[in-house]
């Protein structure tokens, strides 16, 4: 399923404009990065394609329908949403966690189906966490609880995911780990937005990224067109090398960290 932003507007207030006239398009079965500083609008993004919030100005379609017409239902079987921490107020199982990513087809208070179970028990192996599944929730490190989360997306069967830095909290294992299950489902055919400010994992997991800065898409293009030391300095103000590893020919982004601006007392 694409995803087809043209034209959106957003802010909070009439006075602080948080996106301006961004388009973007994720094609079916695509990962595209969504890059940008802090405060250039990617989270906001997401939660406008989510339905969280509404454009003020534009229109957002997912596949050959218009979001604003599509029901609550309707988005939660198309489309799920990983965040960068989530609490689980609950004593929970891990089970019962990827579980709730069925409710969008079976409905809160319905037992689960065959399809539910099947359903529940793939998302829980493709995730890794299928050895989790009678721990309690609560009690897990934030790289487990990453990919129990993760889980309970895959769990809802979307044809679209929304990732808003669901990597900042984990060590490099797990973001490792949990970028590598997000690409093995894009081969699958899953949509995938992602939100990161590691810009090699980014380059590494997307086949094209957009870059956002003031609210307005800067520039978008293959990793390796965008991710440039020029663009970088011009959106970032930092100096970066920009190359590939000779073993695996990957692109990486290495910031210098002595041309750091520096704040002054």
């Amino acid at each position: 399923m694409q995803i087809d932003v043209r034209n959106v507007s957003f802010g909070y207030t009439p006075e602080q404009p948080v996106l301006e006239n961004v388009s973007l398009t994720v094609r079916s079965g695509q990962a595209v990065g969504l890059l940008g500083p802090n405060g250039s609008g990617k989270s906001t993004l997401l939660r406008l394609i989510a339905k969280s919030l509404r454009p003020e100005n534009g229109s957002i379609r997912l596949g050959d329908k218009a979001l604003d017409r599509m029901s609550s239902r309707e988005i939660a079987r198309s489309l799920a949403m990983v965040e960068q921490q989530r609490a689980i107020g609950f004593d929970f199982t891990v089970r019962d966690v990827v579980g709730m990513g069925r409710f969008a087809h079976r409905g809160r208070w319905t037992r689960e189906r065959k399809a539910d179970r099947e359903a529940i028990e793939r998302a829980m192996r493709w995730a890794e966490v299928e050895s989790l599944a009678d721990r309690s929730a609560r009690a897990l490190s934030g790289g487990e609880g990453q990919r129990v989360f993760l889980a309970m997306a895959l769990a809802q069967e979307p044809e679209i995911l929304l990732l808003d830095e669901p990597t900042t909290f984990l060590d490099l294992r797990h973001q490792v780990s949990f970028l590598s299950i997000v690409k093995e489902r894009v081969a699958a055919g899953l949509t995938v937005l992602l939100s990161i400010h590691d810009l090699t994992l980014a380059a590494q997991t997307s086949e094209e990224v957009v870059l956002l800065s003031n609210g307005r898409v800067a520039t978008s293009g293959r990793p390796e067109q965008v991710l440039t030391r020029d663009t970088l300095h011009s959106i970032y103000h930092v100096d970066a090398a920009v190359g590939r590893h000779p073993d695996s020919d990957m692109l990486y982004v290495l910031p210098a960290l002595g041309d750091m601006p520096r704040a002054h007392s």
